[in-house]
This record gives structure tokens, C-alpha cells and sequence, in this order.
């Protein structure tokens, strides 16, 4: 009993004296990264889509994030469901409309990215064509591309 007790001491007085000091011996500074492009304190998109490589214009574009409207689809608890829900509904209207979100306990599908009522409703209409005929109109936020004229 003693010697197990003077092995445990033994290690932690070890462990102790192994964490020593910290290395700080890293400096951000001396990365050298590029600098990121910077237009009214927001990043511009390009720099992340890779908008406007090889070419020398002088429009761009930026996503804002406003109030709109989408239409959900479909909620469910399965992921599984939803997963596959959300693979059949990027075929249907495209990879840049459709999202996944979870608000726990639930797996939303939704899409779109309106900024009126109308264009919500149209589009509530061809979710329904397609087979969706519980689908609804929420108000939400949304992204929508805003062009951006560089000088």
C-alpha cells in the first residue's frame, strides 16, 4: 500500500515537472500571407469563389446576407431522410438554392433565396409541382449576390 501510494506521488510530482514552461517561441508576424482584398470592412466574394481570376475587371460581386423569404420543404428528426431529401432537392432547383438547416431536434429543408413575397410564392408553386404539397413560405434571412463596381 505504501509503495503504491509513493508510485502515484512519484508520478504526478513527474508530470508536474515535465510541463515546464510553454514554447512561445511562434511570431503571426513572420507568416508573409498575402492581403486580402477589403472593400467597406467586408471581404470581398471573389476571394473566396475565386470570381474573376485571369481577367481584369472591374465588377464584382459581394453576398450580402438581408431579410427574405424561402420556401421549407420538409422537416423531419431523421438525418438520414433529410440527407437524401436534400440531395434529390439539388437536382430539382439547383445546388445554390437549396439548404440544410438543424434546429434541434429537426432537419429543415429549405429553399431559395427571395426577396419578395411573389418571387416566394412562384417559387412555393413549383415546389408543389414538384411533389412537395406540404411546403410553406417563411420569412427568413437570405443571401443575394450585390454588385459591387470597383474604381
Amino acid at each position: 500500500m505504501i509503495f503504491s501510494v509513493l508510485f502515484l506521488l512519484s508520478s504526478l510530482v513527474a508530470q508536474v515537472d515535465s510541463l515546464g514552461g510553454q514554447d512561445e517561441s511562434f511570431d503571426p508576424l513572420e507568416l508573409n500571407e498575402p492581403p486580402m482584398s477589403i472593400y467597406n470592412g467586408a471581404l470581398i466574394y471573389e476571394v473566396f469563389t475565386g470570381l474573376g481570376e485571369g481577367t481584369k475587371s472591374l465588377d464584382t460581386s459581394k453576398v450580402i446576407v438581408v431579410d427574405g423569404y424561402k420556401v421549407q420543404l420538409f422537416s423531419t428528426e431523421d438525418f438520414y431522410l433529410a440527407d437524401s431529401l436534400y440531395k434529390m432537392c439539388m437536382e430539382i432547383f439547383g445546388k445554390g438554392d437549396v439548404e440544410r438547416v438543424f434546429n434541434s431536434p429537426y432537419y429543415k429543408i429549405r429553399v431559395g433565396n427571395c426577396l419578395t413575397r411573389e418571387e416566394a410564392e412562384k417559387l412555393l408553386q413549383t415546389a408543389v409541382k414538384a411533389g412537395f404539397k406540404d411546403s410553406w413560405i417563411i420569412r427568413t434571412k437570405v443571401r443575394v449576390k450585390e454588385r459591387v463596381r470597383t474604381y
